[in-house]
């Protein structure tokens, strides 16, 4: 009788979550976790506070960076104070970015997802614009289904 568990040959992938909502649950919006599992992966929650990434890695195969909220923008050496700057979360930017640095120095396969890219650039040295409508035109990108209606 073979006893390997049947998920040996699929491939364990980390998936980042913002910091507690409201109920202070650790959530991923399911269309991640829909799309690894339909490409074939497991995904494996990570919530922020964490505080070895390493060992987290150790543990998977690739690793998600997930949208969310703004990276405060101190982060990359900008006032933190910008009026439209929405949903920092100071631990969350913590663990990510220890996350994504150890991810990268290990040469772990990484995807960012909005603000996991935007993560993904500081961590490498690069800049953000705190607010882009600020230097450029309003720019939508939220996914219309995503929108409640108004009433």
């Amino acid at each position: 009788m073979n006893r390997t568990p049947s998920f040996v040959n699929r491939p364990l992938i980390g998936v980042t979550t913002p910091s507690r909502n409201g109920q202070g649950d650790f959530v991923a919006p399911g269309r991640y976790v829909d799309a690894l599992r339909a490409a074939g992966g497991i995904p494996v929650l990570f919530p922020p506070g964490e505080s070895e990434p390493q060992a987290l890695l150790a543990a998977v195969d690739g690793l998600v960076l997930t949208g969310g909220g703004d990276l405060c923008p101190s982060t990359y050496g900008e006032d933190p104070q910008h009026p439209q700057v929405r949903h920092v979360s100071a631990e969350r930017d913590r663990f990510e970015m220890a996350l994504a640095a150890a991810a990268l120095a290990q040469g772990i396969p990484v995807l960012g997802i909005c603000r996991g890219m935007q993560l993904l650039n500081v961590v490498s040295g690069g800049k953000l614009i705190p607010h882009v409508p600020d230097v450029y035109d309003e720019l939508d990108h939220f996914n219309p289904a995503d929108r409640k209606p108004v009433r």
